[in-house]
């Protein structure tokens, strides 16, 4: 789960995208020699703040029709092989917001390592890495990540990054790595679920399953109930089956704290669903199959127990 927020389906932090984009700016003296120049820019502004209207608005709908416009914008200021690192940029994160994986790959992978130390480039190797997760791309993502801590100082885009780099750990099998991101993550913001229900399928993999039920337990506890964060638009899962996991460990954990025995019968029994979800949507190569097969056992032995 990450956000681009969230694999957790990391949240991404992706509205700190404002202040970056709007760095950089040429100096007026700069603009006003050139009178095309000062057209160009005027055209740039003009699509950055088109494109920040798409960061920050909540509706869908308006979120890519802002990128899509923005985007055509940028691209009549020829900005996928501009000389100019904040067109590249800025073309980038409006085709992140229209999930064109492939065209922000090629876009931002070139000019990151062109322009590797412009203050922009945070935002850029950020949207790469969620490039790099929707494609399934887990050690690039990891790599962008990586790039992108030595920048990042903030606290709350760190949490993100971490969360979201522990996700594709875990993915490639790099538990002990994924669980270490996860605590650094937790330790920064330790009331945020996300990492928290991440770090609970790391240690459900990693084959303790009681550690597994105690984060999925301290995950619910702050996590919300009229709008969980598993939920959340931003939090993504590759590949999407993967959700059925967190799912089945959040009923699992509603298994074991229900008041009532029937609620935690059925919360087991659904569990148990979740986990064969997700078996019956596993590609063949997806060795989390037999441990999935082994919960979905434990689940209906712990529904069976319950009368």
């Amino acid at each position: 789960m990450k956000r681009a927020l969230a694999s957790l389906a990391l949240v991404l932090a992706v509205t700190t995208a404002q202040g970056a984009l709007a760095a950089g700016r040429r100096d007026q003296w700069d603009v006003a020699r050139a009178p095309d120049e000062r057209k160009s820019e005027e055209a740039f502004q003009t699509a950055r703040t088109i494109l920040e209207q798409a960061t920050v608005t909540r509706s869908p709908l308006m979120r890519h029709d802002f990128a899509a416009t923005a985007r055509s914008m940028l691209e009549e200021l020829g900005a996928e092989k501009s000389s100019d690192p904040r067109l590249r940029f800025a073309l980038g994160h409006a085709l992140h917001w229209l999930d064109d994986d492939a065209r922000v790959i090629a876009v931002l992978r070139p000019a990151v390592d062109e322009f590797a130390t412009h203050p922009d480039v945070h935002v850029a190797l950020f949207d790469l890495a969620v490039s790099y997760a929707r494609t399934n791309r887990s050690r690039d993502e990891i790599l962008m990540y990586d790039r992108a801590l030595e920048l990042e100082a903030r606290p709350d885009v760190r949490h993100t990054i971490l969360s979201n780099r522990a996700e594709a750990k875990l993915k490639i099998g790099l538990i002990d790595e994924a669980i270490e991101d996860y605590r650094t993550s937790i330790a920064l913001f330790p009331d945020q679920p996300l990492p928290r229900w991440g770090l609970a399928v790391a240690w459900d993999r990693a084959g303790n399953f009681s550690e597994a039920i105690a984060e999925a337990r301290r995950a619910k506890e702050v996590d919300s109930i009229s709008n969980p964060s598993l939920d959340r638009s931003g939090v993504f899962f590759v590949p999407d089956y993967e959700r059925f996991w967190y799912y089945a460990l959040r009923e699992a954990v509603w298994g074991t704290t229900a008041e009532l025995l029937a609620d935690r019968k059925e919360h087991w029994e659904t569990a148990a669903h979740l986990w064969e979800n997700y078996l019956a949507r596993a590609t063949s190569d997806d060795h989390w199959v037999p441990l999935a097969k082994a919960r979905k056992r434990l689940a209906e032995a712990s529904a069976a127990k319950l009368g």
